[in-house]
């Protein structure tokens, strides 16, 4: 498994995103996650997806760049949709909106009933904006990360939070810290794909059916990866240490960056989208 086709690496490329100024890739982020929070009505969420897909076509990055780790995720999302499905209180929301206590189970959609479990289509619903919301997060992060390097990531981080120094809050190393956590997300992935495969080779149960031999065939997996996330730390820190890295020190840019004028665009076509769905929230 190559780097260029894990999701959360940088990936070199020409494409309208890759030459973009990192602060201002940090502000079309935000401005997107806002968007993804407002967005509620079936309109919106096709108008949210559809920009969504026209902004993707924009980075030339592939399906697996961009989906890879959300895809890998498919067991969380399923566990958060049974979890809304079954313990909701569907009765209190509907309600709610019909302003009315004497609601009876039927209004409320309920599929199925026994003991505390209420299978009932306003939690299934739920679940499912729920794990919409968690993955467009999570593919307009690879988007970010895949488009960006780690300095860059870094340096824009560092301009943006810079208020937060008249407070005396170490700015450089919140940037630092969080670029670094960014960035290893996929690293450990792939390490952890490498671990799994050789215990396999070795005859570990990690695919065995029953849940007594998976967790035991998981202990196998899980120290690897941990001893293998402090061997990275380290070897990441001699690194740091042997490019002259001090916590503290003034630091100097070869390159200063600048605002071009499709950083000014990129930017006013995420917030005219963000101000969109606002208005559109406001009329709903």
């Amino acid at each position: 498994q190559s780097p260029s086709q894990i999701s959360g690496q940088y990936i070199d490329g020409s494409s309208f995103f890759h030459p973009l100024d990192a602060r201002a890739k940090v502000l079309c982020f935000l401005l997107l996650v806002v968007s993804d929070v407002l967005v509620s009505s079936p309109w919106e969420w096709g108008a949210f997806v559809a920009s969504m897909v026209i902004i993707a076509m924009f980075t030339e990055l592939s399906p697996r760049a961009l989906l890879g780790n959300v895809l890998s995720l498919w067991q969380f999302f399923i566990i958060i949709i049974l979890l809304n499905a079954l313990f909701t209180d569907s009765t209190t929301l509907v309600a709610k909106e019909a302003s009315s206590s004497e609601t009876s189970l039927q209004d409320a959609d309920i599929l199925w009933h026994w003991w505390i479990f209420n299978f009932s289509v306003t939690g299934l619903l739920q679940g499912l904006v729920i794990c919409a919301r968690v993955a467009v997060v999570m593919v307009i992060a690879n988007i970010m990360t895949c488009t960006t390097t780690v300095l860059d990531e870094t340096n824009a981080l560092s301009f943006l939070l810079k208020p937060l120094k008249l407070f005396h809050i170490p700015v450089d190393m919140i940037s630092m810290i969080l670029s670094i956590a960014i960035q290893f997300i996929p690293v450990i992935s792939e390490e952890a794909g490498t671990i799994r495969r050789a215990q396999l080779a070795r005859g570990s149960h990690l695919e065995n059916r029953t849940i007594r031999e998976r967790l035991s065939g998981a202990r196998a997996l899980v120290v690897p990866v941990f001893l293998a996330s402090f061997r990275h730390a380290d070897e990441l820190s001699l690194a740091m240490e042997a490019r002259g890295y001090r916590f503290g020190a003034p630091r100097t840019k070869r390159k200063q960056p600048s605002f071009a004028a499709r950083d000014f665009i990129a930017v006013i076509v995420c917030a005219l989208l963000c101000i969109l769905f606002i208005l559109m929230r406001i009329w709903a």
